[in-house]
């Protein structure tokens, strides 16, 4: 199923990350410390949605993900247009070729580039890329990861495993079995090959869609990457503390 590209999943996002007030008796239970307040933060450069402050005077960071259900659908881990710019110079090219060009042959050929060159990505490329927008910024923000599950209101505490794998050595690959031309399945591999499914995903797309970048008001379109969490329950099962 193709992922929304009008912006309802930010705005419903912040929907949810402002209803998290009612959330507090879950948040103290877990933390065992009462809290005095809630302040929303957000924004695309951060990974931290919400503040929670305590009495005690201590605060927590949080990265808030929320699922209508948790047994479908995906979260990013990032969605940015600032990563490094020596990645996908071929589509960055092209796209500076297309822009207010009012051209629709843009799309095929945008397609055909992401696909080519996120195959050529090496598993050192990749890992770097999710190591530096993703658990460099995590750890840089201390921010925690909670996924709300809205239909039964619970709180799920992860401590993702994908970011001490490869803080111990491990490496993204590409996995083989894909159709997608601008996305693909992520495995992880240990360092004695060994691969493992963690329901990653990369995907590179244009912020504002295909359309718009070609037409005389391009709305800034910009070449995004995104880390995608596949299989969210299977993240929530295997390591997660329910409240």
């Amino acid at each position: 199923m193709a992922f929304p590209v009008d912006g309802s999943n930010h705005w419903e996002g912040i929907k949810a990350e402002v209803n998290f007030q009612k959330n507090i008796p879950q948040l103290e239970s877990h933390y065992g410390e009462k809290i005095i307040k809630i302040i929303h933060k957000g924004g695309t450069k951060f990974k931290t949605d919400v503040c929670i402050y305590f009495e005690n005077g201590k605060y927590k960071n949080i990265s808030l993900k929320k699922k209508k259900t948790i047994t479908k659908g995906s979260f990013d881990y990032t969605n940015t247009t600032n990563f490094s710019k020596n990645s996908f110079l071929k589509t960055q090219k092209l796209i500076i070729h297309y822009r207010c060009s009012e051209n629709s042959l843009f799309k095929s050929e945008f397609e055909e580039s992401v696909c080519s060159e996120i195959r050529e990505m090496t598993n050192e490329e990749i890992t770097e890329l999710f190591s530096e927008n993703v658990i460099s910024k995590y750890s840089k923000e201390k921010s925690e990861l909670i996924i709300l599950d809205e239909q039964t209101e619970r709180l799920y505490f992860i401590n993702p495993p994908i970011f001490e794998l490869i803080n111990r050595g491990y490496l993204l690959s590409l996995s083989d079995r894909t159709n997608a031309k601008t996305s693909c399945k992520l495995m992880c591999v240990s360092p004695n090959g060994d691969k493992i499914d963690m329901g990653l995903r990369i995907r590179v797309h244009l912020n504002n869609g295909y359309s718009r970048l070609i037409t005389k008001n391009d709305g800034n379109s910009s070449l995004c990457i995104k880390f995608q969490q596949d299989k969210v329950h299977k993240l929530i099962n295997g390591n997660s503390d329910e409240i």
